[in-house]
């Protein structure tokens, strides 16, 4: 699927490899399914290389691979692009200042989803908890046995998540800015930049 020219009242969501995994085999349910009920879904270059892994490894006959490509043309494939580049890099970087190093095609993802300022659904919180918690990563997602500071809460009436981990507001000049902005935009004006 194409990139989409931007609209008001869209909003997109980025599934990690596993999230598009379960939903691809039909068996996405309960509240993630529902914080994600009404949004465009997106997934990584990184996620359609890691799928593609899984189907020759497995050996994916022709009825399988016919069901991925079906699926394929109902979600954003987000691409490559020097910007994408340029933030795993300072990702990396960041994480390894820290001592922890994380797994390089978790950061791409994350990569694409702050490149593009989009929130990422995933039921493994604890692969991006790092990203949310010194990047700025919007995370969706429901994992019982991980605090749930570090899942992000939906606005009223929307699927866009906004509360700031720990439940506070946000602090930073940065968070205070995207907030504004958030309040100016309204509901249903979220227009985010997909361009690579």
């Amino acid at each position: 699927m194409r990139i989409p020219e931007f609209r008001p009242g869209v909003s997109f969501a980025v599934l990690d490899t596993y999230v598009a995994s379960v939903s691809l085999r039909g068996r996405l349910a309960g509240p993630l399914r529902t914080r994600l009920t009404g949004q465009t879904w997106c997934i990584s270059f990184v996620t359609v290389g890691e799928l593609t892994n899984w189907t020759v490894l497995r050996s994916w006959g022709p009825r399988k691979l016919a069901s991925l490509a079906d699926w394929r043309q109902h979600v954003v494939t987000l691409p490559y692009s020097e910007r994408v580049a340029a933030r795993w890099g300072e990702l990396q970087a960041h994480a390894e200042r820290r001592g922890r190093p994380r797994p390089v095609n978790d950061t791409w993802i994350a990569a694409c989803c702050l490149a593009r300022d989009l929130p990422l659904a995933t039921l493994n919180i604890k692969d991006f908890s790092d990203f949310a918690d010194h990047d700025g990563l919007r995370i969706i997602g429901v994992n019982e046995r991980w605090p749930s500071q570090h899942v992000l809460a939906p606005r009223a009436g929307e699927g866009r998540p906004v509360q700031h981990r720990h439940g506070r507001w946000p602090t930073s000049p940065v968070e205070r800015t995207q907030r504004h902005i958030d309040r100016i935009r309204g509901p249903h004006c979220g227009a985010v930049d997909l361009s690579p």
